[in-house]
C-alpha cells in the first residue's frame, strides 16, 4: 500500500512557487513596515527580523490535484486517504526545502546572512499576516488562493518570509 501512495503522489504533484524580495521601510519591536505594501505585526518576543533590510516573501504549492486525489481516496479508503494526506504534506515540505535552496543560492551571493524561515500561523506569527503576504505576491500565478478563514487552497501549500541581513 505504501508504494501505491507514494506513486500516487509522484504522478499527481505539480510543484510551483513564487517569491520576491521587498525592502523594509522601518521596523520596531513586533512590527515591520514593508516598503509600499504591508505592515507586518508579530509578538514582540520574536526577534527574527531585527536588523534586516529586506525580506523575501514566498508561497509554494504541491498543486490542486493532490487535494482532489485525497478527496477521491476518502470515498474509497479512509486509511489510504490519511496516508496520502501525510505523504502529500511531506511532499510540500520537500518542495519548500528545494525552493529555499534556490533562494539561498541566489541571495547569499549578495547578502551576508538569511534569517530562519517564518511562517504565518507558526511561532507566534499571527495567521493574519497571510493577508499581507498574499497582497505582495500574485499567488494566482501558481494556482493558490486565500480563503476568508486565511487558509490556503490548495491545502498542500506553504507561505513563508525570510529576512535578509546585510
Amino acid at each position: 500500500m505504501r508504494a501505491e501512495i507514494f506513486q500516487a503522489v509522484r504522478v499527481t504533484i505539480l510543484p510551483r512557487a513564487i517569491w520576491d524580495t521587498f525592502s523594509i521601510a522601518s521596523s520596531t519591536p513586533g512590527h515591520v513596515k514593508v516598503a509600499g505594501t504591508w505592515d507586518l505585526s508579530y509578538d514582540t518576543s520574536i526577534t527574527t527580523l531585527d536588523g534586516c533590510s529586506e525580506i523575501i516573501a514566498g508561497i509554494c504549492t504541491a498543486g490542486a490535484k493532490l487535494d482532489d486525489l485525497i478527496g477521491e481516496y476518502q470515498k474509497i479508503s479512509m486509511s489510504k486517504a490519511v496516508m496520502l494526506d501525510q505523504v502529500s504534506t511531506w511532499a510540500i515540505q520537500q518542495v519548500m526545502i528545494l525552493v529555499l535552496g534556490l533562494i539561498k543560492k541566489s541571495i547569499l551571493e549578495k547578502a551576508s546572512r538569511l534569517t530562519p524561515v517564518i511562517r504565518p500561523g507558526f511561532e507566534k506569527w499571527p495567521i493574519l499576516n497571510q493577508v499581507g503576504l498574499f497582497s505582495m505576491l500574485d499567488a494566482s500565478k501558481i494556482g493558490v488562493r486565500l480563503t476568508s478563514s486565511l487558509l490556503m487552497v490548495p491545502s498542500k501549500s506553504i507561505s513563508f518570509i525570510i529576512g535578509i541581513l546585510k
